[in-house]
């Protein structure tokens, strides 16, 4: 008795440390997407979804297409203007439009193509577009704090509307607008209140008090944020009213979301993210984000999922689970629930502190129980007593085990003094008594036992299970399984050599298999024969307390790591990312219709809709095709000349819930269905007719199929004597007359190309260049910086270095590999190059670039990597000399066709650097290739490039450099850069 005891106590303790444990972690975000997934970057801003049902990113690396599995990265190549994508909206057929930073609308479309709408928005409008809301077929394009907005037409025309027109009160600044669902309403929050602006007029809906953010949910009920507080209208049309409850000082609030359970989420200016329920504001930031990460937008998609976008931690997905927890209403006084029992009234849930009915509604009613004052009511098992009703084991905290008839809602004692184990299987009522070790079986309505089974021959001291299968009694125990029979008794205490001792349940299958559920995992026993399912890959825990069998003839596992299904051949988990109130799952049941699965778990009642989540789901698979060797899509209806063809579909399905666990069927024109886990289907050597290709999604290990989507396209037959055949043999007569102008072309162009040999050494000499520009010592001493930096425990500091050295590297390889450069992308190399020398060299100089109102950055082309010699040089042999900090300065200037160039220090100037470097066996050729390079350049142009170097300040302590350099205009403009020879 104290050993069953010591392991009851033990075991309230183990559900108690999971309760609050896994209490906490249902509350967590369901899923996190970041680069690891293949986002380009985490920093996301905005997200939106297409017509099809596929989500859309902006980030601060371009836009991203997520198609459940994949990310598809667009950015600078596809058109987008900049880097940042700071919002995005679905417009309407195949288009997207969006926010390319700091200032010009663009839209992409569903074959990829983007169109520039508007740029240079700050310069033609005077506010940079921050914001974008969807009005009937307007858009609106607005900036936070700024106290106009734009309307544009769908033909790209822009109207700009002051907001003090709309509201008759100067001064008003827009804080958010949103556009209501009727498509031509839109509220206006501003620093002066919130505003309904219709067709034709406009109507304050609250006070003259700053509004900062406002959302209309599914369920018409418009929500406001204020300085004050939070105002809800509780009707459609109806005035918003102040709610009681206030929101934190300082906290001003950007971004509302209203979820499926009522649940409202606020987002700060601090990015933090406040969750509104009950009347309780709680913050919930670090519930939802790892790593003290801050939130940026949240996005609601068509099935009610909720976006996080964030700016370090990607996107978090709030989806919706199959589960539903059910609340109490302080019915239950205890949240572990041990075990269930569907009856004729409802549910009878056991819990480790009473008994309690669920009935319709979701309502729970107490159920009394005859026992001592004052004791814990612990409910064992419960089983169905055929006409007599239901009963129970329970164990009282002051005395022993109980067994219980249950009668008209109430439990009265059955008499037996010690009971820890009741059920009735086959008509018979078992009862453990716990005192003598046996178990005692009544025929239905007698008093008296038929038969008593002693159980001393196995040691046990519980019974957690028995029927009668095959002939004999097979009682599950704590100390395995004792079988009873014609043949005698016998005691299973191993199966398939791993040691038995807590049987569980004893299942018979209606395919006359016995299910065994232990604490080591399940078995199951079938034509004489042990078999066990392999845990980890399917069994998520080896603890597995309950087992039932489905009206399909499926099996169902509670387990404590949340419950497994199988068909036989097909498995899948449920966990709390599925909803279940706790990974620690004590009893399932079905109820009377068998399309509700309950799970009683130790941190309450879950409930499963078998339909909806084992049924036919409504998912329409997109199908793209291709040649195998080849990219470019092509589209459906698409015509194939005479042959046979080796095509690639590509198979994608909005699903954002658990994608891994769909397939896909296919078929090609009437042919069977295929299964396929992959969303790949290559199909060879398709030959000539009308073709077919159908695809529809398919949830493994049930009957759920989503809707058909066919890709219908067509190869042409082979007509080897029709005009066709003849019009194909002049055609290759021409390709032939062609082929033969080609060559000679070819040996005309070959003697031209003798005549630019004077190309190829510049190919040579940039060669030359790029590999002595990459100083060694520069890179040797890069290194040891950052080491220095890492010994230091400096980790932001020498990823800093780390980065832009990277970044360095690969822009000198990209632009060592072009002839000419735009000068801005010469510009941010040098902005590169100097910071990093300012972290090799801290202290020692100080630099300044001006480029002239009159040269522009994006036009003007320079040679490449023509100027980082020259500041490499004044740094190493100049500044870095210097005990105070000097100063480098790079200027640009516009000349009559040239651009002039003046790069000037104040370091130790030119003899004192001869002289330092006259006892070092190092010699650079820097300077020589610089020269070579300019002297062949200047052949191409109309004047030579000029260079003169001397000194800045003559006289003077530190009498330093200064370089001029004209690069002349035609020098780019003559240059013959389709026959340059790149490596």
């Amino acid at each position: 008795m104290q050993f069953t005891l010591l392991f009851r106590f033990s075991l309230l303790l183990s559900l108690f440390f999971f309760n609050g444990y896994f209490t906490a972690a249902q509350e967590m975000i369901t899923k996190q997407y970041t680069t690891r997934q293949g986002l380009p970057i985490d920093q996301v801003y905005c997200a939106a979804q297409d017509h099809n049902g596929f989500m859309w990113f902006g980030t601060d690396f371009g836009i991203v297409y997520f198609d459940g599995l994949n990310f598809k990265h667009y950015y600078k190549k596809e058109g987008i203007a900049n880097k940042a994508v700071l919002d995005i909206i679905q417009m309407g057929g195949d288009s997207l439009v969006f926010i390319s930073y700091p200032d010009a609308i663009q839209s992409i479309h569903r074959n990829n193509r983007v169109v520039t709408l508007a740029d240079s928005f700050n310069k033609r409008f005077g506010f940079k577009p921050q914001m974008l809301e969807l009005l009937g077929d307007q858009l609106i394009i607005y900036q936070r704090n700024t106290d106009k907005f734009a309307l544009m037409d769908r033909n790209n025309q822009i109207a700009i509307i002051k907001t003090d027109s709309l509201t008759g009160i100067k001064g008003t600044v827009l804080n958010k607008i949103i556009s209501l669902q009727s498509g031509k309403e839109y509220i206006l929050c501003t620093n002066k209140g919130a505003f309904k602006v219709t067709e034709h007029k406009t109507v304050a809906i609250t006070e003259p008090l700053p509004i900062t953010c406002a959302f209309y949910s599914n369920n018409h009920q418009l929500w406001l944020t204020g300085e004050r507080g939070i105002f809800r209208s509780e009707k459609p049309g109806t005035k918003p009213v102040l709610l009681p409850v206030q929101l934190p000082s300082g906290f001003r609030v950007q971004e509302i979301t209203v979820e499926n359970d009522g649940t409202v989420l606020f987002c700060g200016s601090d990015k933090a993210i406040l969750q509104l329920e009950n009347n309780q504001l709680n913050d919930i930031t670090e519930k939802l984000l790892p790593k003290k990460n801050k939130a940026n937008r949240f996005f609601r998609d068509d099935e009610n999922n909720t976006w996080i976008c964030t700016n370090g931690a990607g996107i978090i997905l709030k989806k919706k689970t199959p589960f539903k927890n059910l609340t109490y209403e302080g019915a239950l006084e205890n949240n572990n629930i041990v075990c269930l029992l569907p009856v004729k009234a409802g549910l009878l849930v056991g819990t480790g502190n009473g008994l309690s009915l669920l009935t319709a509604g979701n309502k729970f009613t107490r159920l009394n129980i005859t026992g001592p004052a004052g004791s814990q009511q612990h409910v064992f098992c419960l089983y169905n007593a055929g006409e007599t009703g239901a009963g129970a084991a329970i164990q009282n905290s002051i005395m022993n085990g109980m067994a219980y008839q249950l009668q008209n809602s109430v439990a009265v004692p059955l008499l037996l003094s010690q009971s820890s184990f009741s059920a009735f299987t086959n008509g018979k009522r078992w009862l453990y008594d716990e005192g003598k070790n046996s178990m005692q079986v009544y025929i239905s309505g007698s008093t008296m036992p038929e038969q008593e089974i002693n159980l001393s021959f196995t040691g046990c001291r519980k019974v957690f299970s028995a029927l009668f299968y095959e002939n004999e009694y097979w009682i599950g125990t704590d100390k395995g399984i004792a079988v009873v029979g014609p043949a005698g008794r016998r005691h299973i205490k191993t199966l398939l050599n791993d040691k038995l001792e807590q049987v569980f349940k004893l299942l018979p299958a209606k395919n006359n298999t016995l299910w065994i559920a232990t604490d080591n995992g399940v078995y199951y026993y079938k034509q004489n024969k042990y078999f066990k399912i392999p845990d980890g890959r399917s069994i998520p825990a080896n603890y597995c307390p309950d087992m039932i069998e489905g009206p399909d003839g499926n099996i169902w596992v509670a387990t404590w790591d949340g419950i497994y299904y199988t068909n036989g051949t097909v498995k899948k988990r449920f966990n709390v990312q599925d909803g279940l109130a706790s990974r620690t799952v004590n009893s399932i049941v079905f109820d009377v219709s068998g399309k509700k699965l309950y799970a009683g778990t130790s941190n309450g009642l879950s409930v499963l809709n078998i339909e909806d989540t084992l049924g036919a789901f409504q998912k329409k698979a997109f199908i793209s095709c291709h040649l195998s060797d080849s990219e470019q899509t092509l589209e459906a209806n698409h015509h194939f000349g005479p042959g046979s063809y080796n095509l690639v579909f590509d198979i994608s399905i909005p699903e954002y819930g658990d994608p891994e666990e769909i397939n896909i069927q296919y078929r090609l024109d009437n042919g069977d269905w295929i299964l396929s886990k992959r969303l790949t289907v290559n199909m060879d050597d398709v030959s000539s007719g009308e073709h077919h290709f159908f695809v529809r999604p398919y949830l493994p290990g049930t009957d759920a199929v989503g809707p058909e989507s066919e890709f219908v396209f067509s190869i042409k037959e082979r007509f080897i004597e029709t005009w066709w055949f003849r019009l194909l043999m002049v055609l290759l007569a021409l390709a032939l007359i062609i082929w033969v102008v080609l060559v000679a072309n070819k040996r005309i162009r070959k003697k031209t190309l003798i005549k630019h040999q004077q190309l190829l050494e510049l190919a040579t000499l940039r060669q030359k260049a790029f590999t002595t520009l990459i100083n060694p010592h520069f890179i040797f001493n890069a290194l040891n910086s950052i080491q220095n930096y890492i010994n230091k425990q400096d980790r932001q500091a020498a990823n800093r270095y780390l980065s832009d050295f990277a970044s360095l590297i690969r822009r000198n390889f990209d632009a060592a590999q072009q002839a000419f450069i735009p000068l801005d992308q010469e510009l941010e190399n040098i902005r590169l190059y100097l910071q990093l020398e300012q972290m090799r060299f801290p202290g020692k100089f100080e630099y300044e670039l001006f480029v002239a109102d009159e040269v522009d950055a994006e036009e003007q082309f320079v040679p490449s990597m023509i100027l980082q010699p020259f500041l490499e040089n004044a740094i190493l042999h100049g500044l870095s000399s210097r005990k105070e900090t000097g100063l480098l300065k790079v200027a640009l200037l516009r000349k009559p066709s040239a651009l002039l160039v003046t790069i000037t220090d104040n370091g130790i100037g030119i003899e004192k650097s001869r002289a330092m470097q006259s006892g070092s066996r190092h010699k650079s050729r820097g300077m020589q290739l610089i020269r070579e390079k300019l002297s062949v350049l200047s052949r191409f142009g109309d004047t030579p490039v000029t260079l003169d170097v001397e000194e800045a300040f003559p006289g003077s302590e530190y009498p330093g450099v200064q370089i001029r350099m004209m690069i002349p205009d035609s020098i780019y403009k003559n240059f013959p850069g389709d026959e340059v020879v790149h490596w």
